[in-house]
């Protein structure tokens, strides 16, 4: 493929991206007569003091509004919290801690949006406030940031995680470590870090925390160029 146009968007969502003949770029757009999602809102939740909802444009949390399109980056994480160290091995003990974030500049880490929602030791489902909150954003926010972090990439500019890591076009630097793509054999998210798994090294590397803005996508992101890399 090497003309110019709307294609197929190799990311996912069912949408055409623009390829410029070298790259694929950051524009994306509805394919034609592509079904629209419904009017009205997506969900409308009262969680305790949270008053969370989204339509078709726009996400709010308690008064606090963001067009869903503008969202660059989001943080999402759970913190399980137990008394004493009986309950430590035992992934049904303790309280949950549901913590969410989202943001139109990845600088301003308290987020646009945020909220937080709890779940006691007795209560055996996550929040509904929660679970509409991540169907979409894994639905229309992720793959869209996703998609516009791999092009950067593709155009040749670095992205930064934190002041530890960093993701560029010729690999993964990793506090004072570099490794090339050919290096890196995957990343994965376990105990609210991403670990970066590294050829010849017995042990894996903690690349980032899920507080980080946009670290729950580091783990993809990785994975999809180094796949790219080896094929």
């Amino acid at each position: 493929m090497s003309q110019p146009g709307w294609y197929a968007d190799p990311y996912g969502g069912g949408g055409l991206r623009w390829w410029d003949g070298t790259v694929w770029t950051d524009h994306a757009q509805p394919a034609p007569n592509a079904p629209q999602a419904p009017g009205g809102p997506q969900f409308n939740l009262e969680y305790r003091k949270f008053h969370v909802w989204a339509d078709q444009h726009t996400l709010g949390v308690n008064g606090r509004t963001i067009p869903i399109a503008n969202i660059r980056w989001v943080s999402h994480w759970v913190v399980r919290k137990v008394q004493g160290s009986s309950g430590l091995n035992d992934p049904t003990r303790g309280n949950f801690q549901y913590n969410f974030k989202a943001g139109v500049d990845p600088s301003r880490s308290r987020g646009d949006v945020h909220a937080d929602f709890y779940r006691r030791y007795k209560e055996k489902e996550d929040p509904e406030a929660w679970t509409a909150l991540m169907r979409l954003l894994r639905e229309r926010v992720e793959p869209d940031i996703l998609a516009r972090m791999d092009a950067r990439i593709r155009r040749g500019q670095p992205i930064d995680f934190s002041r530890r890591a960093h993701v560029h076009p010729g690999g993964v630097v990793v506090g004072r470590d570099s490794f090339p793509w050919t290096a890196i054999q995957s990343a994965k998210d376990h105990g609210g870090r991403v670990w970066l798994f590294v050829h010849g090294r017995e042990k894996p590397l903690p690349v980032a925390v899920h507080e980080t803005p946009n670290a729950i996508l580091l783990a993809p992101l990785i994975n999809q160029i180094a796949t790219r890399h080896r094929s």
